[in-house]
Order: C-alpha cells, then sequence, then structure tokens
C-alpha cells in the first residue's frame, strides 16, 4: 500500500505540472498586446483616410464632370423649344427664364432649368446668383439671354475681331 501511495502521489505531481503548463500556454496566447491593437488601429485609420479622400476627389471629378452634359442638355432643350414655338406660332421663341428657382443654390425644393428640362436638375455644385445667371461646379458662370435663346459661358473671353491695335512701346 505505501508503494501504490507514492505512484499516485508522483503521478499527481506529474499531472498537476503538465495541469500548469497547459494553463500558462492558454493564458499566455489568448489575446492580442496593447502594441498590436494600438497598430490595427492605426492602420484601419490610415485606410479609412485614404478611402474617405478618394471617395471626395471622385465626387469632385463628378460633379465636374457632369456639367458639360449639363450644359448642352440646356441648349439642345432650348433649340427644341424654339422649333416647338414656330410650330405653334407661339411668341417669343425663348422662356423669359429657364427656371422659378431662388437665387442660392440647387436643391430638390429649388430645381434649375425646370422650364426647358422635364422636373429641372438639382445636381450639387450648381447656384444661381441673378435672374438668368448661373454658377457651376467648376466655377465657371453662365448667363441665359432670353432674346436671343443663348446659354454660355460670360467667363469665356470675347472674340476679337478686326486688326489689333499696335503695342505701346515699353520705353
Amino acid at each position: 500500500m505505501k508503494r501504490e501511495l507514492i505512484k499516485s502521489h508522483r503521478f499527481a505531481g506529474q499531472n498537476r505540472w503538465k495541469l500548469i503548463q497547459v494553463k500558462r500556454l492558454i493564458h499566455s496566447h489568448s489575446g492580442y498586446s496593447r502594441i498590436e491593437i494600438a497598430f490595427m488601429a492605426t492602420l484601419a485609420a490610415l485606410v479609412s483616410i485614404l478611402a474617405i479622400t478618394k471617395y471626395l476627389d471622385l465626387s469632385e471629378m463628378t460633379e465636374d464632370s457632369m456639367e458639360p452634359g449639363v450644359v448642352v442638355a440646356i441648349k439642345q432643350s432650348l433649340a427644341n423649344y424654339a422649333e416647338e414655338s414656330r410650330d405653334i406660332g407661339r411668341n417669343p421663341l425663348y422662356p423669359k427664364s429657364l427656371d422659378q428657382a431662388k437665387i442660392g443654390d440647387t436643391g430638390i425644393r429649388n430645381p434649375f432649368f425646370s422650364h426647358v428640362l422635364e422636373g429641372g436638375i438639382a445636381v450639387a455644385g450648381w447656384s444661381k446668383t441673378g435672374n438668368n445667371a448661373y454658377a457651376a461646379p467648376s466655377g465657371t458662370n453662365y448667363a441665359y439671354y432670353p432674346d436671343t435663346g443663348k446659354f454660355q459661358s460670360i467667363d469665356a473671353p470675347t472674340p476679337v475681331t478686326g486688326t489689333p491695335s499696335p503695342e505701346p512701346d515699353a520705353n
């Protein structure tokens, strides 16, 4: 019996030692260290910043790239309006204004160009600066002339006609 007690005591000691080793193994690898967590948070923040700036660049590019399409649509609609006016005998040929929008930025409740474009437009970046004057997302200013039906940029230089005048001497 003494021998059995000694054997069971040794066996219990070995099992206890193995149990302690397993507990150490489990606790030493049970989570991330603070450095690892800080690194992952920093990495996530950098990726987020890059994604947001890329998104903002794309949205600005979208607004700018829509501008020529909107201008062409307005000009085509004005031509269609004039043609319809001729067909039905309406005078004047062109509408007095392009919309009834308030001066300021466009929006769902303040759409622009509703007299010539069905439903008008509410594209971010456009603003109405006067009765028939508009500013596009690119910063270009446009004006509508109801007598001629022209919708054009007022920022563009006027073409020079005739002969240029001689330049003065720098002396």
